[in-house]
Parts: C-alpha cells; sequence; structure tokens
C-alpha cells in the first residue's frame, strides 16, 4: 500500500481513504484499499452577501 500511494501520502494536505477500521486492545488501526487526493478547491463555494 505504501509504495503504491507514496507520492499521494507525502504530496497532498488532505487526503481520502477507504477501508476497514479494526479495533482490539484499545487500539484503532485502518486497513486501508484506496488512498485519494482530496481537492478543497473543488469544494469551495462562492462568497454569498445576506444584507
Amino acid at each position: 500500500m505504501w509504495r503504491k500511494f507514496r507520492n499521494t501520502w507525502l504530496n497532498n494536505s488532505a487526503l481520502l481513504v477507504r477501508g476497514i477500521a479494526q479495533v482490539g486492545q484499545g487500539t484503532v488501526s485502518l486497513v486501508a484499499d484506496q488512498v485519494t487526493r482530496l481537492d478543497f478547491k473543488s469544494l469551495a463555494a462562492a462568497s454569498r452577501d445576506f444584507r
């Protein structure tokens, strides 16, 4: 997983990770099967004037 998505992990400030959460003995682990860059620019909404 690390080798496949290395550039994504290192070169982005926000990621969308899909996988399975495993809980056991006080720890939580995420077994990821897909990693995608999350682009905040596409999520930005236009400014509104409520006057």
